[in-house]
């Protein structure tokens, strides 16, 4: 019988970054950052972590620390669970998201899987991919257990665009909200959605 790995995937809090508009780069959690946690803390109660894990960027790290009430070793903080790749525009303010909102909103769904605003950029088909490889192997190391995941938005966004075959149109940048989670099911095969709280209305 399969035993069941459940991944609970968080949205960090508010970032200093996020507050600033500056595209990804690594910061602390603002004061409403650790809120937010503390207030998702209290939602996940119901839930027993058997492991908690986060991205290496301070932000994911925080969030985990805070929601387990425990200090990630550093084998628990993995690249691989980064935000999105933003290559050149990493550090730069968001005062393009505008203008790429508005040129993605005419694309169909192959043509935004693929887009990418500047070349050195991850697609959402990349990051999706890389994500997605990197939390079937967390949870292939955890069958039967509950885990938990400090991640990002953007990520968290294209994971649920390809699980749940949705697209751009249905979940546009910026629609994961701080602190918000994913309850997900693995069977040892695939990945599966069991619950949704924090897309943006």
């Amino acid at each position: 019988m399969t035993q069941v790995c459940k991944i609970i995937l968080v949205r960090h809090g508010e970032s200093v970054n996020n507050k600033q508009n500056i595209v990804a780069g690594d910061s602390p959690l603002t004061d409403k950052g650790r809120e937010q946690a503390r207030q998702a803390k209290e939602t996940l109660a119901r839930f027993h972590f058997d492991e908690a894990y986060s991205s290496d960027m301070v932000r994911a790290v925080e969030t985990a620390e805070i929601i387990s009430g425990k200090k990630l070793p550093p084998e628990n903080k993995l690249s691989g669970l980064r935000e999105r790749n933003f290559g050149s525009l990493a550090g730069e303010s968001g005062v393009h998201h505008d203008k790429e909102h508005e040129q993605r909103l005419g694309m169909n769904h192959e043509e935004n899987w693929a887009y990418k605003y500047v070349p050195d950029m991850e697609s959402d088909d990349e990051l999706s991919s890389r994500f997605v490889e990197h939390l079937e192997r967390l949870a292939q190391q955890h069958p039967g257990e509950t885990i938990l995941v400090a991640a990002h938005g953007a990520a968290i966004r294209t994971l649920l665009m390809r699980l749940n075959n949705l697209t751009y149109h249905d979940l546009p940048n910026n629609s994961f909200k701080n602190a918000g989670y994913v309850e997900i099911d693995y069977d040892g095969k695939n990945l599966k959605v069991v619950h949704t709280e924090g897309v943006r209305k």
